[in-house]
């Protein structure tokens, strides 16, 4: 994960943050990253990718032009020439769905 800078400002690997999926601690917890933030949302990441080992990748958003399309039932759809990758239907994971009472 990004630490300092955000996501769109790295330049290269000493830029990211790597944290075990077993707890969310820092893999190497040096003076090199001590400089970078570690967010609190890393546990977002690290409890679904424990959860779900078959996943490769956690992505999250707070943008509000977003989060209508994951509480309704109205479709995403890709509508910018290089999102054809997307396909016609994206899936909108809610995790209510999966999560049990007696989940830690």
């Amino acid at each position: 994960m990004t630490g300092d800078p955000p996501p769109a400002l790295v330049q290269s690997l000493a830029d990211l943050n790597e944290f075990y999926i077993s707890d969310g601690s820092a893999v190497t917890p040096s003076a090199d990253h001590a400089a970078q933030s570690p967010y609190s949302e890393r546990f977002i990441h690290q409890g679904i990718l424990k959860r779900y080992p078959s996943q490769i990748s956690v992505v999250h958003s707070h943008d509000l032009k977003v989060i209508p399309f994951g509480i309704s039932e109205v479709p995403f759809k890709p509508t910018y020439h290089m999102a054809g990758f997307v396909g016609e239907k994206v899936p909108v994971f809610d995790i209510a769905n999966y999560y049990l009472p007696n989940d830690t």
